[in-house]
């Protein structure tokens, strides 16, 4: 593969490097010399970009990032995998490596060193396609591998709800690739009660089809780690007794040892009621979840 050819980037006041500048190239082509090992110990299945909105927020930080470099350390993402944050906020690329894992416990330096190789940072507004437009054309430089093509892209959407709509228009129109799949990964709330919802679906399949939007929530997972449902079911002399005819009661405990810190701005519009009680603690569903004593 012919590398591209470098020249000295021109004084300019945009957000996002210049294409050929020499540390994006320098960077790219440490990036290909690391493929070369790659397409050795496996196949061509092309590469994955995992682009996060929002991503110097608190929950990109706390939650997202560290989440895919586990993913990464333990091989369960494609070998040729990209990492890009993009946010409102100016910061270089390095200071965004820096940031996001300096605080990082108990990590492989080799895998950790990997892992800042393919993790980028560009800064824009989430509405303007433009901006993703010239993110876009970034990535096409360094999506190209030896194991490329096909160049697959994953955006998600650390964002406040109101947001998720001019930011997947932006999307659409200057950010998918053509040279694979588009998928979308949009981060609860999802609106803030059942009209809000569904008015959100509704515009968010005029955009995408559903097969591409994937809604999570970071903590549905929670209990299942825990095993409750497994220390229930595989112990037959708890199942009997986990009913209301045994348990007088049911203390829930919801505890952290921080702030709201940066997150003022969300809880005033959607409240700590909604954002963590309506899915990541245990809901009722109808049922009464507390025997009356």
């Amino acid at each position: 593969m012919q590398p591209l050819p470098t020249q000295a980037p021109s004084p300019s006041s945009s957000p996002f490097p210049q294409r050929r500048s020499p540390s994006i190239e320098d960077e790219r082509q440490a990036l290909l010399k690391q493929g070369e090992e790659v397409l050795k110990s496996c196949g061509c299945n092309g590469s994955l970009s995992v682009i996060v909105f929002g991503a110097s927020g608190d929950l990109a930080m706390k939650k997202t990032f560290p989440a895919l470099y586990q993913l990464f350390a333990t091989g369960l993402l494609p070998r040729w995998t990209l990492f890009i944050g993009y946010a409102r906020s100016p910061m270089s690329p390095e200071e965004f490596r820096t940031r996001t894992t300096s605080a990082w416990k108990n990590t492989d330096p080799e895998k950790l060193s990997a892992f800042k190789a393919r993790l980028f940072y560009f800064h824009g507004q989430y509405d303007s396609a433009e901006d993703l437009r010239k993110v876009s054309e970034e990535l096409t430089h360094l999506e190209v591998s030896p194991c490329s093509p096909p160049c697959n892209r994953i955006f998600y959407l650390a964002l406040p709800p109101q947001v998720f709509i001019p930011a997947l228009a932006a999307i659409k129109a200057g950010a998918l690739t053509t040279q694979g799949y588009n998928r979308v990964i949009i981060e609860k709330p999802f609106g803030h009660d059942l009209a809000s919802s569904s008015e959100l679906s509704a515009r968010v399949a005029g955009l995408f089809g559903e097969e591409d939007v994937y809604r999570i929530d970071h903590y549905l997972g929670k209990e299942m780690v825990q095993n409750l449902f497994v220390l229930r079911f595989a112990n037959l002399f708890l199942q009997p007794l986990w009913n209301r005819n045994y348990i007088r009661s049911v203390l829930l405990t919801f505890k952290e040892p921080i702030g709201t810190e940066g997150r003022a701005g969300y809880f005033d519009s959607f409240g700590i009621i909604r954002d963590v009680i309506q899915n990541p603690l245990p809901r009722c569903d109808g049922a009464p979840c507390f025997p009356r004593g």
